[in-house]
């Protein structure tokens, strides 16, 4: 009358004796009826009066209820900037000012704290929107950079503080950051850190090259493009008349023997209409 399943914490035991009975919410309806007609109106919005009547159900699902809630709450924190705490029990026994290392070591374990630190110290835990980054960051370089961008600004800003090119990556909407750069960059921006001006001016060049080289390649792509398709079309062109012309010859004999048998059929025809035609005459010139 049970099953276990073993989670990564351990063996949970489930006994089943009872479970729908434990499962039903619905409470007596002269109890419900009881609660729905108080006077007391605190009392009386506690009362469910739609589980009162001949249609109302017999079954109340607790589990139903709880997904409900759970539905509710998750469509809460899509809307929230999430911020996880961890918990741990100091102690077993649940008292103050009392620490039991083991206990708080096998909690660590059993939760996935460790590996969830070495995920987010080897990816990128802090993943801001390109929107974000600009508006608070906005005052860290000087107002020449204001008229680039949001990714080049972005970019300018992680070149200008020495941010390690392996702590960052720009995605197509976001800035992927690893741990501990986002607090180092809010840290500069509370204590007004100016970066210098020789590498801004390094910065604003290596911007400029890079404009000069995608403006290159896309006076080439455009020069390539028409002779792309140029070869496109008469390749398949080419193909197209390689196709006809093998059609062509696989059909020359099969027509040429068609004509043949077409004729024979008409020389025939005729050999036969002269026959008959002769046999005609012959038979008008015995019966005169």
């Amino acid at each position: 009358e049970g099953f276990i399943i073993r989670h990564y914490a351990g063996q949970v035991e489930y006994k089943t004796a009872g479970w729908l009975d434990k499962n039903n919410d619905k409470l007596l309806t002269e109890c419900e009826e009881l609660i729905c007609d108080s006077s007391n109106p605190l009392v009386k919005s506690l009362g469910d009066e739609e589980s009162l009547g001949a249609r109302a159900p017999l079954f109340k699902s607790i589990s139903k209820k709880y997904g409900k809630d759970l539905e509710s709450l998750l469509d809460t924190l899509s809307t929230c900037n999430l911020h996880y705490i961890r918990c741990f029990k100091p102690n077993g026994a649940q008292k103050p000012n009392v620490f039991e290392g083991q206990l708080v070591l096998d909690q660590v374990a059993q939760c996935g704290t460790v590996e969830l630190v070495k995920i987010m110290h080897d990816g990128y835990p802090n993943r801001c929107l390109f929107d974000e980054i600009v508006t608070r960051f906005r005052d860290l370089l000087p107002e020449r950079f204001q008229r680039y961008g949001m990714r080049t600004f972005i970019e300018a800003l992680m070149l200008a503080f020495d941010v390690p090119k392996e702590d960052w990556a720009l995605g197509m909407s976001r800035l992927f950051l690893k741990a501990g750069q986002l607090r180092a960059l809010e840290s500069m921006r509370t204590e007004g850190v100016v970066p210098p001006a020789e590498k801004l001016g390094e910065i604003v060049r290596g911007i400029v090259r890079k404009r000069w080289v995608r403006a290159g390649h896309a006076v080439r792509l455009c020069k390539y493009l028409p002779k792309f398709v140029e070869q496109i079309y008469v390749g398949r062109a080419s193909k197209a008349l390689a196709v006809a012309t093998l059609t062509a010859a696989k059909l020359a004999r099969p027509l040429a023997a068609a004509k043949e048998r077409i004729q024979a059929r008409r020389l025939a025809a005729r050999r036969r209409l002269v026959g008959a035609i002769s046999a005609v005459r012959w038979v008008q010139a015995q019966w005169r």
